[in-house]
């Protein structure tokens, strides 16, 4: 007899195999990361204070730009890929957990602030995610988050859609609905920022390159197949109408994301 895996138990496998395997091509290629770390250092509080987790750490710049605002002891890093924790671990002399979003390994009220970018877009049960960090979190504890909204990819998704007319990345959703499910988890002062921001590209090998050398080519209910030349030759050519001065362009509506633990 065979024991049956559940699904999101081989889909979480799957995201930290992919980023492992990523490891050493994250930084070249995270383009996206760093222009969104820049525009989420705003949003923490001026002098943090207490323990706060980094989720989704990566490679560490995240956690770099954390400890430009805490000392290291106040942080620990968390990740689904034991492998960015390790990359991590050679930047900084901080602490790390190799940690499933919505399950975490952590005590109630463990800290004072959750920081994350770029990371929570991979959880397939927001409502379970929310209420862990919502447990996590002690009394006014902080969220600091950015993760990607529904008309992310715009131009890829519009490209495959005349091709074969399925959806080639994961699905994101509404600014509205992350503020819905963060109140109904019991957060307050929630705001959900919706900005778009878009990544110009030379050559469409680079362009996909961004998305796939930073571990970011898994679906959740899409098979990973090698797709038909013939399918490929259409894609390009359709991507190719797109070019502007700056190059070829991918959009991704970006949300960043406050919000507070009720004072209990």
């Amino acid at each position: 007899m065979t024991t049956q895996i559940p699904t999101d138990h081989r889909y979480k496998q799957t995201v930290s195999r992919r980023f492992s395997q990523a490891v050493d091509t994250y930084d070249q290629h995270n383009l996206l990361q760093q222009e969104v770390l820049k525009l989420l250092l705003p949003l923490l509080p001026t002098s943090p204070r207490g323990l706060w987790l980094d989720l989704g750490c990566g490679t560490g710049e995240s956690t770099r730009l954390l400890s430009q605002q805490l000392s290291q002891k106040q942080i620990i890093a968390a990740d689904l890929s034991p492998a960015m924790l390790m990359k991590t671990r050679e930047k900084l002399p901080v602490s790390t957990v190799c940690a499933d979003a919505e399950a975490l390994p952590f005590a109630e009220k463990a800290f004072a602030g959750i920081w994350s970018s770029l990371a929570i877009q991979w959880c397939l049960q927001r409502h379970q995610l929310f209420n862990e960090l919502y447990r996590v979190l002690s009394a006014e504890g902080e969220l600091v988050i950015s993760t990607l909204l529904e008309g992310s990819l715009e131009q890829f998704d519009q490209g495959w859609r005349q091709v074969d007319g399925s959806v080639h990345h994961n699905r994101y959703p509404s600014a509205a609905l992350l503020e819905t499910e963060l109140m109904a988890a019991g957060f307050t002062q929630v705001r959900v920022l919706q900005q778009p921001l878009t990544l110009y590209f030379t050559t469409l090998t680079a362009l996909t390159d961004s998305l796939r050398k930073v571990g970011a080519s898994t679906l959740s209910d899409v098979p990973q197949a090698q797709f038909a030349k013939s399918k490929w030759r259409a894609f390009s050519q359709f991507y190719e109408s797109l070019r502007c001065p700056d190059g070829l362009p991918l959009t991704y509506q970006v949300g960043f994301i406050y919000a507070k633990k009720r004072n209990l």
